[in-house]
């Protein structure tokens, strides 16, 4: 399974929608989803062993159409929940 540093990858989705999408309705998707941790595309969720974990959702903004690995990103922004299981 492929880790980030001391991370687990949940998703991945690069590319952009069209400039006049508004809404992304439930089980639908937008852009292209990369491979997750699990080794699936799309989002696996929380799935702690046990006690209090932290999971950081990082939202980049690149500058092209690359993927982010090789795009150039002009900003950034993170949330941090937690789950205890």
């Amino acid at each position: 399974m492929p880790r980030i540093g001391l991370a687990f990858l949940l998703a991945l989705a690069c590319s952009r929608p069209e400039p006049t999408t508004t809404t992304i309705a439930e089980g639908r998707h937008a852009g292209t989803e990369g491979q997750n941790g699990f080794g699936k595309p799309g989002y696996g969720g929380p799935c702690p062993p046990s006690g209090l974990h932290h999971y950081v959702f990082t939202l980049y903004a690149m500058a092209d159409d690359a993927p982010p690995a090789q795009g150039k990103a002009i900003a950034q922004t993170q949330l941090i929940g937690t789950y205890k299981k």
